[in-house]
């Protein structure tokens, strides 16, 4: 972010390139994930159009994804770590989800 300087990851969808299905799921996309407030949810900061492209703009998720981590600890998980780094988080995100 030029203002902020804080890292942003820039979502790049051409319209040309989605047919109607995927433009409507891109927008409910948008308007859900607009909605969302949670630590274990990637935060939307906010979506715009320009030049035909659709670019939603998000939290940079600086520690990287799972399987970055899985390769780090030699491909596996313990069970603690399983719990702690994927179901806990996850199953916190899905009960905020569905509340």
């Amino acid at each position: 972010c030029r203002r902020t300087l804080e890292l942003v990851v820039l979502k790049v969808y051409r319209l040309a390139d989605q047919c109607d299905l995927q433009r409507v799921q891109l927008y409910r996309e948008i308007r859900v994930h607009s909605r969302l407030q949670h630590q274990n949810i990637v935060q939307f900061y906010a979506a715009f159009l320009e030049a035909n492209c659709v670019i939603i703009v998000q939290e940079y998720a600086a520690e990287g994804d799972l399987l970055r981590y899985m390769y780090k600890t030699g491909g596996r998980l313990t069970e603690r770590q399983a719990v702690g780094l994927v179901l806990q988080p996850f199953l916190s995100a899905l009960l905020y989800l569905h509340t």
